[in-house]
């Protein structure tokens, strides 16, 4: 999602919002208040339909078609399924896996077209002592750029950016570095 950010404001420089939805309610929830309440709403939903499938329990529903995801239901569609890019932006650089492990999921799943940017070196990751969550100062320091960068078109606000880290423990660092920076005030989540 950290890639999505700076290249959704460079094309679409009027965006106001950037939501995640953690499952497929929510999504379809948060899509119909939306644009039910602004006329010229671009949505931009990121995810990625190879991953971690649906979990249903009704059988009826999946009868219904909803054994799939939004995702998946949109991919179905001519605009997405085309691979239109103005519809879709893939993000085939991964930054977290060495090429080794990228290689079986690239030829299964993704047409061989996700590439490992470097042999990544999990001794990047640190821990946080007293608190059980890890970190990884490269990683925050390329969030720290984005955010500059995006504060520094005077476009957005901090008001207008919010982030979720993987660990409790990447917000905190991150936001320590950002006050030392005087950018307090920006919304943080952690998915740990």
């Amino acid at each position: 999602m950290v890639e999505t950010i700076p290249k959704l404001f460079k094309t679409r420089n009027n965006t106001k919002r950037l939501v995640c939805a953690p499952s497929n309610s929510v999504a379809d929830y948060l899509l119909k208040k939306i644009v039910s309440k602004e006329s010229k709403t671009v949505v931009v939903i990121v995810g990625d339909p190879m991953q971690l499938g649906l979990v249903i329990y009704s059988k009826q529903a999946d009868k219904l078609g909803l054994g799939k995801s939004y995702l998946e239901r949109l991919f179905e569609s001519e605009y997405y399924n085309s691979m239109n890019e103005n519809y879709v932006t893939k993000l085939v650089t991964n930054y977290r896996c060495h090429h080794k492990i990228l290689y079986l999921p690239s030829m299964l799943f993704y047409n061989e077209e996700l590439i490992a940017s470097k042999d990544y070196d999990r001794s990047c990751e640190e821990s946080g002592g007293s608190i059980p969550s890890l970190f990884n100062r490269i990683d925050a320091s390329k969030v720290i750029e984005i955010i500059q960068e995006l504060l520094g078109g005077g476009k957005l606000t901090k008001k207008d950016i919010g982030l979720i880290a993987p660990f409790q423990l990447q917000v905190l660092k991150i936001q320590e570095a950002l006050q030392r920076l005087h950018l307090s005030g920006i919304t943080f989540g952690s998915v740990e």
